[in-house]
């Protein structure tokens, strides 16, 4: 499943095999592809894969951050521009 780059890290998860439950922002980085910059997220306590995020170019930054002003990130302290 692909997560929101944006929201993720305040989104809700469950681990499908072992219940875990809890925020994006406590999943654990899985595989990394440098070629296409996805991300693999898995559970912090089973490891079962959750879902993944893409890193978005920095035009989708610009865009996404038009479209949703003053929405929080999780990635707030970071400056994507």
């Amino acid at each position: 499943m692909q997560v929101n780059f944006f929201t993720f890290k305040l989104d809700d998860f469950v681990c499908t095999k072992c219940g875990w439950g809890g925020k994006g922002a406590e999943l654990k980085n899985g595989d990394f592809s440098e070629t296409h910059f996805i991300c693999d997220l898995d559970c912090p306590s089973c490891f079962e894969h959750i879902g993944f995020w893409q890193a978005p170019l920095r035009k989708e930054v610009e865009k996404w951050k038009i479209e949703h002003p003053g929405v929080k990130t999780g990635w707030d302290d970071l400056d994507m521009t």
